[in-house]
């Protein structure tokens, strides 16, 4: 499941397990850029060394309809995996490379 579309995705919630340092993401998104509808995913990321968000939750939510992220890029091994949203950004850097799974 590496191939997701990196456009239009909508966050659902974000999990940060401080004593474990795992760090979930939960959102929709598309599986190509040619797919009808966005599907539930989570990104983990596990041996997180370091996390950073700055979100403005109510351009968020206005932006709902079309998504909260302009972009993602994941690390392809331990490093750093971005987030570049429509009101802010998200960063994890953890030591094992982040896994994409469904979340149906």
């Amino acid at each position: 499941m590496d191939s997701w579309y990196d456009h239009d995705s909508k966050f659902q919630s974000i999990t940060v397990d401080v004593e474990a340092r795992c760090v979930s993401v939960h959102m929709l998104s598309y599986p190509s850029a040619e797919a009808p509808e966005r599907l539930p995913i989570r990104i983990s990321f596990s041996a997180v060394t370091s996390f950073t968000n700055s979100a403005d939750l109510m351009q968020l939510k206005a932006h709902a309809f079309a998504g909260h992220v302009n972009e993602w890029k994941l690390a392809k091994g331990a490093g750093t995996s971005h987030f570049y949203l429509v009101a802010g950004y998200l960063a994890v850097t953890a030591r094992q490379p982040p896994v994409i799974t469904s979340d149906s």
